[in-house]
C-alpha cells in the first residue's frame, strides 16, 4: 500500500500542473479544473491496474483528463460543435509560423482560443502547449489521426481569422 501511495504521489508531482493547465484551458474554469484533476487522480488510484502500457503514462493521464473535461463541458451544455466536423479534410499539417505569429499577444490569443469549439481547442492545447505528437493526441481523444489533423487545421484558421478581426477592431 505504501508503494502505491508513493507511486501516485510521484505521478501527481510529475503531471498534475500540466493536467491542471490543460483542463483549465479546455473548460475555461480554473476551479472546475482543480476538481477535475483531483477526480482524475482518484480514478488513477482506483484503476491503476487497468493501465496496460499501450501508451505512455502521460498519454494515459491526458486521455483521462480529456474525457473528464469534455464530460464537464457537456454537463454545462457549452459544447458548441459536433466533434466529428471536418473529419474528412486532407492532412494540412500544422503551420508553426502561423502559430508563432499569433503568440505575439497572449491575451488576444487566449480570448481567441476560448472562442474555439472545445474539440478544436483541445487539439491546439495538446499539440502546442503540451508538446504531444498528433498521433498521441488521436489516442488521447479516441479519434482518428485525420480528425486531429483536420481539427488542428480548422483551429489554426479560426485563430488566424479571430486575430485578424481583432486587429481590424483596433484600428
Amino acid at each position: 500500500m505504501q508503494g502505491n501511495q508513493q507511486a501516485i504521489a510521484e505521478l501527481y508531482d510529475r503531471h498534475a500542473q500540466r493536467l491542471l493547465n490543460y483542463l483549465a484551458h479546455l473548460t475555461g474554469d480554473a476551479d472546475a479544473a482543480e476538481d477535475l484533476v483531483q477526480e482524475l487522480f482518484v480514478i488513477v488510484w482506483r484503476d491503476a491496474a487497468r493501465f496496460r502500457g499501450q501508451s505512455t503514462v502521460r498519454t494515459w493521464l491526458f486521455g483521462i483528463a480529456h474525457h473528464l473535461g469534455m464530460t464537464a463541458l457537456r454537463r454545462k451544455r457549452t459544447l458548441p460543435l459536433d466533434e466529428s466536423a471536418g473529419d474528412s479534410l486532407a492532412d494540412p499539417g500544422p503551420d508553426p509560423d502561423a502559430l508563432a505569429a499569433l503568440a505575439i499577444d497572449r491575451e488576444r490569443l487566449a480570448q481567441a482560443l476560448q472562442a474555439l469549439p472545445a474539440p478544436h481547442r483541445a487539439v491546439v492545447e495538446l499539440v502546442f502547449y503540451h508538446g504531444l505528437a498528433q498521433a498521441e493526441v488521436a489516442q488521447i481523444l479516441g479519434c482518428p489521426l485525420g480528425t486531429v489533423k483536420s481539427r488542428l487545421h480548422y483551429a489554426l484558421r479560426a485563430l488566424a481569422r479571430a486575430m485578424r478581426e481583432q486587429d481590424g477592431n483596433l484600428s
